[in-house]
């Protein structure tokens, strides 16, 4: 389970149940088909699951040398890995795609850094160190069997021809969503981020669509929407704000009249006051207690809790948002909402990146959303109707 900064239950428990119990982080990720690894049959378990990248196997550089016998040391001024097994000695130059086998330099894939690790080609070092690689499509598995030692050149063949491993396509950036599936998950293998649309529904002409981007890394990440004719709410947690003091006055002014009774043969003389309000005190108390009649967002918390679920507009005056931070191990939520125009698809897009990364390193993905006026809000409709408008 994520991380979430939070002491609020009460609706935060109610929106965390929607998007981390019905559309866990844990099950997205299992989307993602895991490779397994076999040495002489037996299966290799790794720390961390093989990447499938551009159909190359990745595993973290340690474990790959050590699971195969051979020992491994970095030498971080050349930037070179250096295995030894047996007689054959191996040196890796990771930014090169090169590898020397005692003394024969042969191509090789490039190095991958992933979650701030390195990770380097299964099958290209697994030959290297005199074994048989093969793959197996039907259960996605790299079966590794030990090999007497033969030439390096032979077991190194990377021509273009030799279609190994046959990899699922590349994955698309971009979430189409239609009256069947109304929920998508972009996750790639080398981003920390994932971008979950729990739902998308219409009223009143306009397109409402709840987004939830989990950040798994160490880093923060920035997300950005291009402008457009839309609305951009963040849903978030604060502390509760106390009621503004209210200093009412009291505007009473008291006069009096003089009243002569001379009904009685000594007469009588009688003060009468006359009560009246002071105009200008009036008004101070009035703007006084419309302190407390200032509209404001929708606001929820446990009763006797200082935190509250609330939310606010986050795009700018052309619709965009520019640099919107997704805190390191979190989440952040966002609702969508867009007039439909007539319409027959939505489209946003948006780019997100780590905070430290080149701004020219973004990803970019596109959401596009099928127009379906009969789409209504479900299980969803409290969140859109209190947070979405």
């Amino acid at each position: 389970m994520r991380k979430k900064s939070t002491s609020a239950r009460g609706l935060a428990l109610f929106i965390a149940l929607i998007i981390l119990t019905l559309f866990p982080a844990s099950l997205i990720k299992a989307e993602e088909r895991q490779v397994t690894v076999y040495l002489n049959g037996q299966q290799i378990h790794l720390e961390q699951n093989p990447l499938a990248r551009d159909g190359i196997v990745y595993v973290p550089l340690r474990a790959v040398f050590e699971a195969q016998g051979a020992t491994v040391s970095w030498d971080s001024s050349q930037r070179i890995i250096k295995s030894t097994k047996g007689e054959r000695n191996i040196e890796y130059m990771v930014d090169k795609g090169k590898m020397v086998i005692n003394g024969i330099e042969v191509s090789t894939a490039p190095h991958i850094t992933y979650q701030q690790r390195q990770w380097v080609p299964l099958r290209f070092i697994s030959q290297a160190l005199g074994n048989e690689v093969t793959w197996n499509q039907v259960t996605y598995s790299v079966n590794i069997k030990s090999l007497p030692i033969t030439q390096a050149n032979a077991l190194t063949n990377t021509s273009e021809e030799e279609q190994w491993p046959v990899l699922p396509p590349e994955i698309s950036t971009t979430l189409k969503m239609n009256e069947e599936t109304r929920s998508k998950t972009l996750y790639l293998p080398d981003q920390d981020l994932t971008l979950r649309v729990g739902h998308y529904g219409f009223k009143d002409g306009n397109l409402y669509s709840y987004l939830t981007f989990y950040n798994d890394g160490d880093q923060d990440y920035e997300l950005s929407f291009e402008p457009g004719n839309k609305k951009l709410v963040s849903i978030y947690q604060k502390e509760r704000e106390a009621l503004p003091t209210v200093n009412l006055q009291d505007c009473t002014e008291v006069t009096s009249r003089v009243v002569i009774d001379n009904s009685s043969s000594q007469g009588t003389i009688t003060r009468v006051p006359i009560f009246t309000e002071n105009e200008a005190c009036k008004a101070s108390n009035q703007a006084e207690q419309q302190k407390n009649n200032t509209p404001k967002r929708f606001a929820f918390g446990e009763t006797g809790s200082n935190v509250v679920t609330t939310s606010k507009y986050v795009q700018t005056a052309e619709g965009a948002l520019n640099g919107f931070r997704i805190p390191a191990n979190n989440l952040e939520q966002l609702i969508i909402v867009a007039p439909t125009e007539g319409w027959t698809h939505l489209v946003v897009n948006g780019s997100f990146r780590r905070s430290t990364d080149n701004p020219d390193t973004a990803v970019t993905f596109k959401l596009d959303y099928k127009v379906d006026l009969s789409l209504g809000f479900d299980e969803f409709s409290f969140i859109y109707t209190y947070f979405g408008s």
